[in-house]
């Protein structure tokens, strides 16, 4: 049975990871933490592009069974069609991956544990999350720094403190 649908096995198992991730986010009100969300996206990648194949390769055999008078034509465009394909999708996931990535570090303030997160591009930017652990953090910032500004937020989101630093 696993050898007849082995293309689905990666896709299946992202797809449960992901349902289980989601009803752990909404219940618990977590976000996964970048590092974590980074590799299930490449391993959703991976089982996608694993998934065509097999695609491929069932249309393949199916017009090999009918004795399709073209099939040579028809394994060329396929083939054609994968690696084109893989060029686009592969440039897209790294582009997608390094704009949505932001270092994050685990930091002590106050006496209290946090995860930090670093949004700068141009401008100075952090957020801070309440830690979790290593694969999840609070989906609500408890502290958000944008150049000299500063808001502080209790964990239900009310902001408790607005500012700016001085150099």
């Amino acid at each position: 049975m696993i050898k007849k649908f082995w293309g689905l096995i990666l896709i299946s198992i992202y797809l449960v990871i992901r349902i289980i991730l989601m009803i752990i986010e909404k219940q618990m009100n977590l976000v996964l933490r970048d590092l974590p969300a980074s590799i299930l996206f490449w391993f959703f990648i991976v089982s996608v592009l694993l998934l065509v194949i097999y695609i491929i390769i069932k249309i393949i055999s199916w017009c090999a069974a009918k004795h399709c008078q073209s099939l040579y034509i028809v394994k060329i465009i396929l083939n054609i069609l994968y690696g084109i394909g893989v060029l686009i999708s592969l440039t897209l996931a790294v582009l997608y991956s390094a704009n949505a990535y932001h270092a994050e570090s685990t930091v002590i303030e106050n006496g209290t544990k946090m995860a930090a997160r670093d949004t700068s591009y141009l401008d100075f930017g952090m957020e801070y999350y309440a830690y979790e652990n290593a694969l999840f953090r609070g989906k609500q910032p408890l502290k958000v720094i944008r150049n000299k500004t500063y808001w502080i937020y209790d964990p239900k989101g009310e902001l408790l403190e607005t500012g700016t630093y001085t150099y």
